[in-house]
C-alpha cells in the first residue's frame, strides 16, 4: 500500500468514528457531527457539533456553571425562495450557552415571526413561507428562563404569469441574453420616479406599440424580494401593448415592506427571427409605506357633466347622480362641486342654481333628493370643518358669503370680500378661507373673454368663534409671471388636511378648456414659504398642472417623513394611444405625493401616478377626495352600512342610531370608524378610517 493510500484510509476510519456511522459509537456533546442522528441521546447536531438538548432551560441558582447566560438562533440568517406559490420551509434552533461554556438547545422555546403575510413559524421552530409575499422576516425565540434571540429569513418570491394563449413553454424564450435592437421597447407608464400609496389599485403597464402578431412580450417587475414576470402574446390588431395587472399579482410588491425602487422592463421575443430583444431600459417607481382610502369625486365632459366617484382601492367607477337637476334650458349637469370633510355631503350646481346632497342616500332618482331645493345663483363653494356652513363665491369674480348648509340661506359674517373674488377654500380646521382675489377678467376679443386671467392668493383668518374674518394677501400672481408657465393668475387654492399649507394653480388663466393656457402648481405655507411643485406639474417642462385638491389622509413613511396626497388634472400623455391618452391632450386626473415638511428651496412633490378607474375617452377634472360617505356615531340610520362604525342599533326610545362597537370589537386598520375611541390601540380615526397615529 502506498503512503497516500495509507493516509486516506486513516482519515476515513477517523471520520467514521467521529460521526458514528458504519456502526461507530454515538457522538457525545461537543463532538463533531453531520446530522442529529450521529449524536448521543439528548443531543442535537448544530453547526456540525453535537449540542445537549434541554427542555426547561437548565437554570442553576447555586452557580455550579449550568446557568444559561446567552442564546442565539441557528442559523442566524437564511434565504428561501417561493416559486409560483410554493411554500418552502426553514428549520431553526434556539441554542443557549451555559456559564461553564457548554452549549445546549432549548426544546421548549416560544417562537414568533414578523410579517405573517410572508410566513409563519410553528412551536418547533419551523418557518413556512406562505408563497404569497416576499419579505425580510425577523424571527424571535424566547427561552423559558427569559433568554431571547433573533434571526432573519429572506423570503424571495418568484412568479410567472401567462397571458391568454401563452403557457409555460414560452418561459425559456426569456431566459437567454437579450440583444440590442432599434425596436427595443420603451415603457411609457408608469412614469419614471412615480410614487404610489401601497394600497391603491395597481398601475397598467404600457409601452409604445411595436412588434407583430405572434411575438411574445415579457413584462419583468423586480424589487428586492419579489420577481414577477408576465408573458403576453401579440394577438394582432386587438393587442394593447400593455398589461392590466391583476390585484393579486400586484399585492406581493405592496406587501413586501421595502422602500426600494420597483424596476419595470419589457422584452420582446421576435417570432419571425426567434430573437429575444432587450428593452430600451428599466422604468423605476416606488411604493409608499402608507395607505390612502376613500373616494375621488370628479366631473367629466363627454356631452354631459355628471358627478362621478372612484373608489381608490378598487378603481370602481360610479355615476353618483345619473339624473342631475336640469337647468332652465333643460341641460342636465353637475357643475362645480365640493364635499364636506367627512365625505357625507356634496355641494353642486347646474350652472344656474345650487343645492347640497346627502351622499349616504339614494341619489338615482329624477330629480335626485337634496337637502333643500335648488336655489340661488351658480357658485363655487367650500364647507367649514363641521359641514354646518359653506362659503360660496363665483368661479370668476364676485363677493364671498357664508351659507347654512342645511337650508342654503345666507348667514351673517364679516371680513370677506364684497367683489373681485372667486374659488374659496375653507381650511379643514375651520380657521382660514383661501381664495383668489383682485381677479382680472379678460376683455371681449381675448381667447379667455369673461374669464379670469389675473388674480392674487388671499387668506382670510378667522378672528373669533363666530364667522368674522380678516383677509390678508398671501401671494401676488404677478410675482410668478417670469416662470415657464407665465401669466399673473393665482387660482384654485386647496388646503392640506392639517391646514398648514395651501396648494394653488398659477398661469395665464384659470381654465384650460377655454384656451390652451399653461399651468403650474405651487405650495405656500401660512408663513408665506413658497415651493414650486415641479415634479407634479411635469417632469420635463413643469407647466401642465391644474386645479389641486388634497386627500384627507397623511401617510407615515419609513424614512421618518410623511406625505400629503394631492389630486389634480393635467393634459400630459397617459400611457400609449390604445390603453391611454397619448397624443390626445385630454384632461385626466393624477395624484402626487407631497412631503409634509419641505426644505426651503426644494420641490416637495414627487412624480405622480394616473388615477385608476377614470375614463380615458372623457375630459376629467375637479377631483375632490373625501372619505367614504358614512354617518358619524350618534347619527340616525336604518342599516349598519350607513354608519362609519358599521353598527346601527335601536336606542331606548326605539329610534335607530349609529353606535360604536364594544371595546372587545375595536375597529382595525382600514376599517370604518366614527371616532378615535372606536379604533384599536395605536390607531386613530382619520377620514372615517382607522389608521396609524401620525407623527
Amino acid at each position: 500500500m502506498t503512503r497516500s493510500k495509507s493516509v486516506l484510509c486513516s482519515a476515513l476510519i477517523a471520520l467514521v468514528a467521529v460521526v458514528g456511522c458504519g456502526g461507530g459509537a454515538p457522538v457525545e456533546s461537543g463532538g463533531s457531527c453531520v446530522t442529529s442522528a450521529d449524536c448521543s441521546t439528548g443531543a442535537t447536531c448544530v453547526d456540525s457539533r453535537c449540542v445537549e438538548r434541554v427542555d426547561a432551560g437548565g437554570t442553576d441558582a447555586g452557580g455550579s456553571g449550568m446557568e444559561l447566560v446567552s442564546a442565539r438562533i441557528e442559523p442566524a440568517s437564511a434565504v428561501i425562495e417561493s416559486v409560483d406559490g410554493a411554500m418552502p420551509t426553514q428549520a431553526l434552533t434556539l441554542v443557549a450557552t451555559r456559564r461553564d461554556g457548554m452549549e445546549v438547545t432549548i426544546a421548549s422555546a416560544r417562537w414568533s415571526a414578523t410579517t405573517p403575510l410572508a410566513g409563519t413559524i410553528n412551536p418547533d421552530g419551523v418557518f413556512t413561507a406562505t408563497g404569497n409575499v416576499g419579505a425580510l422576516v425577523t424571527v424571535m425565540a424566547l427561552s423559558p428562563t427569559g433568554l431571547s434571540a433573533t434571526a432573519t429569513i429572506t423570503v424571495n418570491l418568484r412568479r410567472t404569469v401567462y397571458g391568454p394563449g401563452v403557457d409555460a413553454t414560452a418561459a425559456p424564450r426569456f431566459e437567454g441574453a437579450p440583444v440590442a435592437d432599434p425596436s427595443a421597447i420603451d415603457v411609457l407608464y408608469p412614469l419614471e420616479g412615480a410614487v404610489m400609496p401601497a394600497n391603491v389599485f395597481p398601475p397598467t403597464i404600457q409601452w409604445a406599440p411595436v412588434g407583430a402578431a405572434g411575438d411574445l412580450f415579457g413584462v419583468h417587475i423586480v424589487e428586492p424580494y419579489v420577481d414577477l414576470r408576465a408573458i403576453l402574446l401579440h394577438t394582432g390588431a386587438d393587442f394593447t401593448s400593455g398589461w392590466v395587472m391583476p390585484r393579486d399579482v400586484w399585492r406581493p410588491l405592496a406587501d413586501s415592506g421595502t422602500d426600494a425602487p420597483i424596476t419595470i422592463t419589457v422584452e420582446r421575443f421576435d417570432a419571425a427571427t426567434s430573437t429575444l430583444i432587450a428593452g430600451a431600459g428599466a422604468r423605476s417607481m416606488r411604493l409608499a409605506r402608507g395607505n390612502v382610502f376613500g373616494a375621488v369625486y370628479y366631473e367629466n365632459r363627454d356631452g354631459t357633466a355628471n358627478l362621478l366617484r372612484i373608489a381608490t382601492e378598487t378603481a370602481t367607477l360610479i355615476d353618483v347622480i345619473p339624473n342631475p337637476y336640469p337647468s332652465s334650458g333643460g341641460t342636465r349637469c353637475v357643475g362645480c362641486h365640493s364635499l364636506t370633510n367627512d365625505g357625507r355631503y356634496a355641494f353642486a350646481n347646474n350652472h344656474e342654481t345650487q343645492t347640497v346632497y346627502d351622499l349616504t342616500v339614494d341619489l338615482t332618482g329624477d330629480p335626485p333628493a337634496s337637502r333643500y331645493p335648488f336655489s340661488g345663483g351658480p357658485m363655487v363653494a367650500s364647507f367649514d370643518a363641521a359641514g354646518t356652513y359653506f362659503v360660496g363665491g363665483s368661479w370668476a369674480s364676485s363677493s364671498l358669503a357664508i351659507y347654512d348648509a342645511t337650508t342654503g340661506v345666507g348667514v351673517a359674517s364679516t371680513g370677506l370680500p364684497i367683489a373681485g373674488a372667486g374659488y374659496p377654500a375653507w381650511s379643514p380646521d375651520g380657521m382660514h378661507i383661501a381664495y383668489a382675489g383682485d381677479v382680472a377678467l379678460a376683455a371681449a376679443g381675448h381667447p379667455d373673454s369673461g374669464n379670469p386671467i389675473g388674480g392674487n392668493l388671499y387668506i382670510a383668518d378667522r378672528s373669533s368663534a363666530g364667522l368674522d374674518f380678516v383677509p390678508r394677501l398671501a401671494h401676488s400672481g404677478a410675482d410668478l409671471a417670469g416662470n415657464p408657465e407665465g401669466g399673473a393668475n393665482d387660482t384654485h387654492p386647496a388646503w392640506t388636511p392639517d391646514s398648514r399649507w395651501v396648494a394653488f394653480q398659477h398661469g395665464p388663466g384659470s381654465f384650460t378648456h377655454v384656451v390652451r393656457n399653461m399651468g403650474a402648481l405651487y405650495l405656500i405655507g401660512l408663513d408665506g414659504a413658497l415651493h414650486q411643485l415641479d415634479h407634479a406639474s411635469g417632469t420635463t417642462t413643469p407647466t401642465d398642472g391644474y386645479w389641486p385638491t388634497f386627500a384627507p389622509y397623511v401617510t407615515n413613511e419609513a424614512d421618518g417623513r410623511s406625505y400629503y396626497w394631492m389630486a389634480f388634472y393635467t393634459r400630459r400623455d397617459y400611457g400609449n394611444e390604445i390603453l391611454g391618452t397619448r397624443g390626445a391632450q385630454r384632461r385626466q386626473l393624477w395624484v402626487a405625493a407631497i412631503d409634509t415638511n419641505p426644505t426651503a428651496g426644494t420641490d416637495p412633490s414627487f412624480v405622480p401616478y394616473w388615477l385608476p378607474g377614470q375614463g380615458v375617452t372623457t375630459s376629467n377634472f375637479s377631483a375632490f377626495w373625501a372619505p367614504e360617505a358614512c354617518r358619524a356615531t350618534g347619527s340616525d340610520c336604518s342599516t349598519a352600512s350607513e354608519c362609519c362604525s358599521g353598527r346601527c342599533e335601536a336606542g331606548s326610545s326605539g329610534e335607530f342610531a349609529c353606535t360604536p362597537p364594544p371595546p372587545a370589537e375595536c375597529r382595525r386598520s382600514g376599517d370604518g370608524c366614527g371616532g378615535d375611541s372606536e379604533c384599536c390601540a395605536d390607531l386613530v380615526c382619520s377620514g372615517n378610517v382607522c389608521t396609524e397615529t401620525l407623527r
